[in-house]
């Protein structure tokens, strides 16, 4: 848990707009005031769920179709 800021607008409730501002505000919903809402389900699940690979493993162990993907490596090029 990091630090509360000491002063802040007053919101009652923070929602994220893009997948990346969902990550961050499930990293730092701890330091917002209790009476704040957060629009964002604990950090586990974020992570779970933003997580490319390990959504597709748990869709193919499923039975669920899952488009050819192809996983970029630095320095490497991509196949044809």
């Amino acid at each position: 848990m990091g630090p509360r800021p000491t002063r802040g607008p007053d919101a009652a409730a923070v929602l994220p707009g893009t997948e990346a501002a969902l990550v961050l505000l499930s990293e730092a919903a701890d330091r917002f005031d209790p009476g704040v809402a957060i629009g964002c389900p604990p950090r586990t699940s974020v992570r779970r769920a933003t997580d490319k690979r390990s959504v597709n493993e748990a869709a193919e162990r499923a039975g669920l179709g899952v488009p050819p993907t192809v996983r970029a490596m630095l320095g490497t090029d991509f196949p044809e």
